[in-house]
């Protein structure tokens, strides 16, 4: 082994993909090679299948290069950019994390942006553009997204259906009769919503709901977010005679599900 590679520094790649059904593979091979050319040896790896706007709290693989990097385990956190760290530029979202990993004395390392570590002074403003940027992208996407929804529902009306033609991995197109648009709802098993509602009554409100989700999970009744949890929660008690709904902790937590 060459003295080069004695003195590889140790780093973290982070990955995200807001889709279960996305592969990370492309960011992984252009990072892959960005961090040995630096001479960086990449020790740990995070990633997640989730939004970039959600908080650290909501993405576990974040919050573990987070918290690796607070232990001192690397030296700097690669990623293909830097709306794959986070689409939310507030100074309470990503931008927050930025002085985080700073604080620690851990790099941001962007394939996209190979600028942002060499700016200087002008490190701070370059980040913030980048984010916003990232965070505007976000927004036109979600207004593309629902103008195309009103548009197909706008067909629904008038016709009653219409075809989907697609193309599948193995090259062979599929099509079928479209009647409704919209993800069909999220249904929890009824044990895991007994026993999500048996630990909220037993240990009160300081348990919260992020912290049912865990014990539900523990015990095996299936992994499910809290906000979504909360949410079938409150359905299943109001339904009940004389039983009055759950008081959320945060305004935040059923307006997500």
């Amino acid at each position: 082994m060459s003295a080069i590679e004695h003195r590889r520094i140790p780093a973290a790649a982070y990955y995200r993909v807001s889709k279960e059904d996305l592969t990370i593979e492309n960011q992984r091979a252009k990072v892959e090679a960005m961090a040995a050319g630096r001479g960086y040896e990449l020790v740990e790896e995070f990633s997640d299948h989730l939004s970039g706007a959600l908080d650290v709290a909501d993405r576990p693989g974040l919050g573990e290069a987070m918290a690796g990097a607070a232990r001192g385990q690397f030296r700097a956190v690669f990623v293909w950019g830097l709306d794959r760290f986070s689409r939310d530029a507030s100074f309470s979202g990503g931008l927050r994390l930025v002085g985080e990993l700073d604080r620690f004395h851990v790099a941001l390392l962007s394939y996209s942006e190979p600028h942002i570590d060499s700016a200087g002074p002008l490190r701070e403003a370059l980040v913030t553009i980048s984010m916003r940027l990232a965070e505007e992208e976000r927004k036109k996407l979600g207004k593309r997204t629902r103008e195309g929804l009103e548009t197909r529902r706008q067909w629904l009306r008038e016709r009653g259906s219409y075809m989907k033609t697609v193309r599948t991995k193995g090259g062979k197109l599929e099509s079928w009769k479209v009647t409704a648009l919209g993800r069909p709802r999220a249904e929890i098993p009824d044990a895991a919503l007994a026993k999500a509602i048996e630990l909220r009554q037993e240990r009160g409100e300081a348990f919260g709901w992020r912290q049912v989700a865990k014990e539900v999970e523990r015990l095996g009744l299936g992994r499910w977010g809290f906000a979504l949890l909360a949410k079938r929660c409150n359905e299943r008690v109001a339904s009940l005679p004389g039983r009055k709904p759950f008081k959320p902790r945060g305004p935040r937590q059923l307006r997500r599900a």
